[in-house]
């Protein structure tokens, strides 16, 4: 039906969209297979000689080849844009998954802050569905205030599509949701570029820190009434020490295990010592009892460590200045955590 109005001049116009078609469809492989079999007819019906598979003149084999090259270019280029939109596909379905199984909320907006994508998470803290945000201004979707102060905050992806740099929100910043529940969140926002460099759009990145609030107020909450009770311990000990000064009386402590003694310095003062001038060994103890009384006083402190009882005791000292003075011992024995004896406190 064709040759009449096409005659022998175009014989390979009809066949190129077969081939395109083919290898738009199917790549490389059958867009050549096509043009193979594009080959065959147009030899066939068109080419000198007629009905027959063959090219006897120079020009129509110059056609062939021609029309080979040109196929060839086709389905090459065809394959290659498969491969690019296979490639492309595959990274959108990489991007998908990724924002899918990441523990942050993001949000993908383009050059004029409208947003393009959500993740289930930026749809959870939201309470917007991406379907429904897509397309929508940022600021309709992620509508931040400041938590002290109740206003509106500024939001930070206006000014990463501004300055082209990454912006993160200020502390206590609060994410109000679509139906009006508050969030305490932390934020960054960065600069999407596009092959030239240019600004396709943004991305917001964004966690809710709830618990992380709750957990740094509890624990600076433990350390206020630490720090209480450690100033409420040292008046203890400050108004204790006081009260055994005053009545004439100081305390002691002795461990075991490497023989040191503590002396307060109230004790140092009923023994005739300057502050701080106690040598702290069992030994410097024991020079301070009356020697007629040394042997009673340590044989009433063993039994106390070998029993585990509470030490009582009454016996005389002799001060620095020679003079001698009874004095009244009264101490506990304290234990390991593998029940030994492990120190010795006195008054």
């Amino acid at each position: 039906m064709l040759e009449p109005v096409l005659g022998f001049q175009l014989p390979y116009v009809t066949l190129f969209p077969a081939v395109m078609m083919s290898a738009w469809l199917g790549g490389l492989g059958p867009g050549l297979l096509s043009t193979l079999l594009s080959s065959v007819a147009a030899a066939y019906l068109w080419l000198v000689p007629a009905r027959a598979l063959g090219v006897a003149s120079p020009g129509g084999l110059v056609g062939l080849l021609i029309f080979w090259g040109v196929c060839f270019a086709i389905s090459s280029m065809h394959e290659a844009s498969r491969r690019a939109m296979n490639s492309l596909a595959a990274a959108e379905e990489r991007l998908r998954a990724t924002l899918v199984g990441i523990g942050d909320g993001v949000i993908a907006t383009d050059e004029r802050g409208r947003v393009t994508r959500l993740n289930p998470v930026a749809e959870a803290l939201t309470g917007w569905t991406e379907a429904e945000a897509l397309g929508r201004p940022l600021s309709d979707v992620f509508a931040i205030q400041d938590e002290h102060t109740r206003q509106p905050a500024e939001n930070p992806v206006p000014r990463v599509l501004r300055d082209r740099r990454i912006v993160g929100l200020g502390n206590h910043t609060l994410l109000v949701t679509r139906d009006g529940r508050e969030t305490p969140i932390d934020d960054s926002a960065a600069p999407i570029r596009d092959a030239d460099g240019g600004i396709a759009g943004a991305v917001l990145i964004f966690r809710d820190v709830g618990d992380r609030r709750r957990s740094e107020r509890e624990r600076a909450e433990l350390l206020q009434n630490e720090r209480v009770a450690r100033l409420d311990a040292a008046a203890s000990a400050d108004q204790l020490k006081l009260a055994l000064e005053a009545g004439r009386m100081g305390t002691w402590e002795w461990t075991i295990g490497s023989g040191l003694v503590k002396w307060s310095h109230g004790l140092e003062s009923i023994h005739g010592l300057a502050p701080g001038t106690f040598p702290g060994t069992f030994e410097a103890v024991q020079r301070e009892v009356h020697p007629a009384d040394r042997e009673r006083v340590a044989e009433s402190i063993q039994r106390s460590v070998a029993g585990g009882l509470p030490y009582h005791v009454e016996y005389r000292i002799v001060r620095t200045d020679g003079a001698v003075r009874w004095v009244e011992g009264v101490g506990q024995v304290f234990r390991d955590a593998n029940g030994r004896p492990s120190r010795v406190v006195g008054v």
